[in-house]
């Protein structure tokens, strides 16, 4: 990986808390992508916070969501089944989406994660799978299955604070599917 990334070493261990690092200010500059936190949090004021004190705060999604409202930039998204790949969500659940149609953003959603890592001085990546071939590269194949697992930090909160899985497309259809029984 330190090949790969271009750096001088990695982390012995890492083992940060995201929701602990947003509960105590310490994540300055947030890139939020094709979520909406403010709009589906079971507690807005939580959130809120959590988005007031931050630095810089950039959205890249589909629509004009409540997340997207307080951003300190917006980006347009390009959908999952426009560009493929694989996406975890707030709720911890992988998706993996081929890509079907053609993106109606003139630079789609890599594309513009590239361009902003290149602003960086960091290598960028053409497709989502470039960025799976990079992944692969770099498993070990001594490496035992055993260590191909997820794991669960001691101060990871599994409780549930999102609705729609923080995913405003899904929280859209509900909302929709509702009204439409209602009529």
């Amino acid at each position: 990986m330190t090949k790969t990334w271009g750096v001088k070493e990695l982390p012995k261990t890492l083992n940060e808390n995201q929701y602990n690092s947003l509960e105590n200010g310490l994540l300055k500059n947030i890139f939020i992508f094709g979520e909406d936190p403010l709009g589906c949090a079971q507690n807005k004021v939580k959130v809120s916070g959590w988005l007031s004190v931050a630095d810089f705060v950039l959205v890249q999604d589909y629509f004009m969501t409540e997340t997207a409202k307080v951003a300190d930039l917006i980006l347009p998204a390009s959908f999952p089944v426009e560009i493929g790949g694989s996406f975890t969500n707030t709720q911890k659940t992988i998706q993996v989406f081929e890509a079907e149609i053609p993106s109606k953003v003139e630079n789609d959603s890599i594309v513009q994660l590239s361009m902003l890592l290149k602003k960086f001085g960091l290598k960028g990546f053409k497709t989502s799978k470039d960025v799976m071939n990079e992944i692969i590269s770099m498993l070990s194949a001594e490496l035992p299955e055993s260590n191909r697992t997820f794991v669960y930090t001691e101060g990871q909160d599994c409780n549930r604070m999102f609705n729609y899985g923080c995913d405003v497309i899904v929280k859209r259809f509900e909302e929709n599917f509702d009204n439409a029984m209602k009529d």
